[in-house]
């Protein structure tokens, strides 16, 4: 399989992602007119479990890339899937160049790049410290940041409720200060 985006295939995961998360979490949405109809955003928030990335996929009404860490990638079914899906992956190790092109090329042609900025699960109430990257690109492609937390129990029925705040600009800001700002957003949408 080639390791290529393809939007049929990702309409047709889209699909099955809303009738799953529907029918087995109770999965809600709140906040999605809170994303940009068009132009570049960068989707930044939470991440508690491998079902986040199906429920990204589902609350997006705009094609999400998604960064995955790399280690994802070296299971065929996921790979195959993913790179369908648009997805890809990073060396959470370092510094990853091919990574960092990629996300600005997806932000600079007016895509939708997201991001679990924690860069690993966390169950914890307490979210953990944001890397930079999201609002590294954010800056450098001037594009806005959507914040989105998610919360719920993983059991069947049990209802996750992903949010989307409102868009956010960081013209002019510093990383770090932004990445805070990210944090805190997220935290809140989290635990409303």
């Amino acid at each position: 399989m080639k390791k290529e985006y393809s939007e049929k295939f990702y309409r047709t995961m889209q699909g099955c992602c809303s009738i799953a998360m529907k029918a087995i979490f109770n999965a809600k949405v709140e906040g999605k007119e809170n994303i940009p109809d068009e132009g570049p955003v960068v989707l930044v928030g939470n991440h508690i479990s491998m079902i986040d990335i199906p429920l990204v996929y589902y609350a997006s009404p705009r094609e999400v890339r998604l960064m995955a860490k790399k280690e994802l990638f070296s299971i065929p079914v996921f790979s195959n899937v993913a790179y369908k899906m648009g997805a890809f992956p990073i060396d959470r190790d370092g510094i990853d160049i091919e990574a960092v092109k990629k996300s600005l090329s997806i932000l600079k042609s007016g895509g939708v790049l997201g991001i679990f900025a924690e860069g690993t699960r966390n169950k914890e109430e307490e979210l953990l410290p944001f890397h930079n990257g999201a609002a590294t690109f954010a800056i450098r492609t001037k594009s806005p940041v959507v914040p989105f937390g998610i919360s719920g129990e993983y059991r069947l029925g049990s209802g996750i409720t992903l949010r989307f705040g409102e868009a956010i600009q960081f013209a002019g800001c510093k990383s770090d200060e932004a990445t805070e700002c990210i944090r805190s957003k997220v935290m809140e949408l989290k635990k409303r």
